[in-house]
């Protein structure tokens, strides 16, 4: 925020301040969403998988608890 030219505790905000604070409350999170989305669409994790890496996860925990 510093870079924004924000300060805080004062009683007006310059434009650039708000500028920065509208970046980092809007379109950098939306972006990180969409990329999240696109993650979890392009990632193969169906029910087998899921299903084979849950069992693999068992098998683990079984023999290091022993």
């Amino acid at each position: 925020m510093d870079a924004t030219g924000y300060v805080a505790n004062s009683e007006a905000l310059n434009a650039a301040a708000v500028n920065g604070i509208r970046i980092v409350a809007g379109p950098i999170p939306a972006v990180l969403m969409f990329g999240g989305i696109i993650f979890a669409l392009v990632y193969p994790l169906g029910r087998e998988s899921y299903n084979e890496i849950a069992q693999g996860l068992e098998k683990t925990r079984q023999t290091e608890t022993g």
